[in-house]
């Protein structure tokens, strides 16, 4: 149970895959990204729309816990709500009392905002459409020709780009 205090939720999907680190004494903490959308838009006419914003937040695991528990459904796109609380633990350096930066740590487990079915659909279409890796590396020239090959295959507008500087020409 969260602290009415120090509490909140954040519902948005998850923005990148979980980072696993082990501690020492056996428990793990997590680390991810979830984007929420703020609750309310910005703009004029066509262009109104709510900006959404990255979080970042840790999670801990007990020892005890197998794998990473609930989280092992977790994966990048899902849509969850969780309960979470602001942490800063100051501590000594040089004897000096050091504030570090606050961070947002997860109470519980995420609740999932969405069936498992569309989430294993979404995973299973990330394995068919994820690109295969190239079986020689290439040079950055040969990356910018595949990539504007790709945009030029796509349809997209044409660009006022040269190819020997990432910033438009005047």
């Amino acid at each position: 149970m969260s602290n009415p205090l120090n509490g909140g939720t954040l519902v948005g999907r998850v923005s990148q895959d979980i980072k696993e680190f082990p501690n020492n004494d056996g428990s793990k903490v997590l680390l991810t990204t979830l984007a929420v959308d703020d609750n309310f838009v910005s703009g004029t006419g066509d262009d109104r729309k709510a900006q959404t914003q990255f979080i970042p937040v840790r999670i801990f695991l007990a020892k005890t816990v197998t794998g990473r528990g609930a989280w092992d459904r977790v994966h990048t796109g899902d849509l969850i709500a969780i309960e979470t609380r602001i942490a800063c633990q100051p501590y000594q350096k040089d004897g000096q009392t050091v504030f570090p930066s606050p961070t947002i740590e997860v109470d519980g487990f995420p609740q999932f905002l969405e069936p498992k079915s569309v989430t294993d659909a979404r995973q299973a279409r990330k394995a068919v459409e994820a690109p295969a890796a190239p079986a020689v590396a290439e040079t950055p020239e040969q990356t910018i020709a595949r990539l504007q090959a790709e945009i030029a295959a796509s349809g997209a507008p044409a660009t006022n780009y040269d190819n020997t500087s990432p910033f438009p020409t005047a």
